[in-house]
């Protein structure tokens, strides 16, 4: 009986062993999982974000072009008067 009970207690401890390393690929896979949901996460946001900065830039751009053309054309317009 103490081989079996020997054979038979190995024979569990390799088991627990095989579900204790396949819980830790599991978990592994999950951890990846949701590192790759996180990263895209925020790559959506940076796009979001650069979008609008590149948005905000384009029409502060345009109100500066279009303020220095005012200023020309008072310019040109007092030139004329005086």
């Amino acid at each position: 009986m103490d081989e079996l009970d020997k054979i038979q207690e190995e024979l569990t401890t390799s088991d627990l062993e095989t579900i204790k390393v396949i819980k830790k690929d599991a978990i592994e896979d999950e951890i990846r999982k949701f590192k790759e949901k996180i990263k895209e996460a925020v790559d959506e946001m940076k796009a979001k974000v650069l979008k609008e900065n590149a948005k905000i830039m384009s029409n502060k751009q345009n109100f500066e072009k279009a303020l220095r053309s005012r200023e020309v054309i008072s310019e040109k317009e007092t030139i004329k008067i005086l």
